[in-house]
């Protein structure tokens, strides 16, 4: 009788070794390949495969690192090497795979090669809970992107449940060759991609075992993880390489860097982080106090605001609003700090309206303060206008650099049924989001009360607005020098292209237009998560199938 063993793990490098010296009759065998043999060897030996390995190489087996989730026609070399590839450990990092981990009888897989044993079945789902509620770290392995077995096993959604049970990273691993697959494919047929993605769905996955299908499929229903939220989270992580993909198709040859590490501009980011400065959210509070309040500033925009109260603040120094704070006080020096959201807007808003937005977004989010880079604040409005290159070389690097883009969208148009935000329509903001999508940052969207309630009105009836967002052109947006327009055009096309720019805005739009959804859905009907979840999977299926969009 073979003695069963703690849920131990095995060290990758080990495992790659240990594969490459077996008599195996294929070149390239799968995990089931890979079973077989072992299975003799079980017999032989008497003792499972982790008690084997400590016998031989004690520093092989330890706690693992990852829980490793993978269908078995999959090749064991190409899935050992795969997350070889993407683990910051490489080939030290421990493993768990209930091929080599689960080894006495009746637990290992596929189940069909023994008698049915319920024992198998909880002593499985209790080690699951055990790994991954101390590694919070699950692969999900595909051997082919479009074509995701492992997501159709009943296994694998019990896996994937677990792992958002226990709010762990999940990263979904393709094989290299697949990683560059994914960016031809997707750019060769983009609708391709997005209506593969909304046919998944956990509630089909199958499994070898009828009784297994009962027990795994009453587990996940007994847990506050639905079927819907485990779609909705592989969804996202494929939308996630699909935008990196689009993204990064056009800025290194080696986009395998891009998907995995986020390329070298992410990388040379982190090197250097954001230099410039910022406005505290409190401060606006207090420049609009200090001039009078509100009443002060009623019907004036970002031009009026400026040249009646900033140009005046910072006359004596001459220098940027945030410049001038910090040669001020103690209590001034503490409203500046290195930026850590760049806001992109248009001057002709509304002054408060714009901190009305800014204010509701982070209110959201649970912040009471962050530094923000406005132009206005941080730019210093007493010199003249610079040269294009300035923007290129070292504006675009400096948005880069903060990682975060707050898009402030208004000037919606209740009257002709569509939504049009001034900000798409300016040439210097497509700028601003080109450099946000050029440099990978986070891009998000907010707006004023007047402006969501309209756009809550908008959404009841969803054809104008998906018909906007499907005919959106950030190629018609304009500036007043029409160099300036020239300029722009000419180093988006030089470098990842409109294509890539507008799908980052449309996904940034696709998501605030689902949590404006869920702000008018009644809290008691589901779980907040669960109702984004769904709501997002939802109103993109509905985009992308309803209307393709035009570039």
């Amino acid at each position: 009788m073979i003695k069963v063993h703690e849920d131990s793990g095995i060290r990758l490098g080990f495992l790659r070794v240990y594969i490459a010296g077996l008599p195996l009759v294929k070149e390239d065998p799968t995990c089931d390949d890979v079973y077989t043999y072992l299975k003799s060897f079980y017999k032989e030996k008497q003792k499972n495969f982790v008690e084997y390995v400590r016998e031989i190489d004690a520093n092989a087996v330890a706690e693992p690192n990852i829980f490793v989730s993978h269908p078995w026609n999959a090749s064991i070399n190409v899935l050992l090497k795969s997350i070889e590839r993407i683990h910051p450990k490489g080939s030290d990092v421990i493993v768990f795979m209930d091929l080599f981990c689960k080894t006495d009888q009746g637990m290992t897989t596929p189940l069909s090669y023994f008698p049915y044993d319920t024992n198998y079945t909880l002593s499985f789902i209790k080690s699951a809970h055990n790994i991954i509620s101390k590694t919070r770290f699950s692969v999900i392995y595909i051997p082919c992107w479009n074509e995701p077995a492992g997501l159709q096993r009943l296994w694998c959604a019990f896996e994937i449940m677990v792992t958002l049970l226990y709010k762990g990273e999940l990263v979904l691993l393709f094989p290299e060759s697949e990683e560059h697959k994914l960016i031809s494919d997707v750019t060769a047929d983009p609708m391709s991609f997005l209506n593969f993605l909304v046919k998944i769905d956990s509630k089909n996955a199958t499994c070898t075992q009828p009784e297994d299908a009962e027990v795994l499929l009453e587990h996940i229903a007994s847990s506050c993880i639905s079927h819907e939220m485990i779609n909705a989270k592989v969804f996202r992580m494929y939308l996630e390489k699909y935008q990196k993909a689009m993204i990064n198709k056009n800025i290194s040859a080696n986009p395998e860097r891009l998907i995995i590490s986020n390329g070298n501009i992410q990388e040379e980011k982190k090197k250097k982080k954001s230099e410039a400065n910022g406005i505290s959210l409190r401060y606006l509070y207090r420049f609009i106090e200090k001039h009078g309040g509100e009443s002060a500033f009623q019907g004036k925009n970002l031009h009026q605001v400026n040249a009646e109260f900033n140009l005046v603040d910072t006359a004596h120094t001459k220098l940027s609003h945030c410049s001038t704070l910090q040669v001020g006080s103690d209590e001034d020096k503490s409203y500046v700090g290195a930026s850590q959201w760049f806001v992109s807007h248009c001057w002709t808003y509304n002054f408060l309206d714009l901190v009305e937005s800014i204010n509701l977004f982070f209110s959201k989010r649970g912040e009471e303060d962050v530094y923000l880079y406005i132009d206005m604040f941080s730019v210093n409005q007493h010199e003249g206008s610079k040269p294009f290159e300035y923007f290129q070389n070292e504006f675009g690097p400096a948005v880069g650099s903060i990682g975060r883009t707050l898009l402030v969208t208004h000037d919606i148009s209740s009257s002709c049924g569509i939504w049009t935000p001034e900000v798409l329509r300016r040439s210097w903001c497509v700028f601003e989001l080109w450099a946000t999508c050029l440099y990978n940052c986070e891009l998000h969207v907010t707006m004023d009360m007047s402006n969501r309630t309209v756009f809550n009105n908008l959404y009841r009836s969803t054809d104008e607005f998906i018909r906007y967002l499907s005919s959106l052109k950030l190629t018609e947006a304009e500036a007043q020098k029409s160099d300036d327009r020239t300029n722009i055009e000419s180093v988006i096309k030089s470098t990842i292209g409109y294509d890539a720019v507008h799908r980052q805005v449309f996904t940034a739009l696709v998501e605030v237009f689902t949590k404006e959804l869920l702000l008018i859905t009644p809290e008691n009907q589901v779980d907040f998560e669960q109702r984004e979840y769904i709501a997002l999977h939802d109103i993109t299926h509905r985009v992308f199938n309803a209307y393709k969009p035009q570039y």
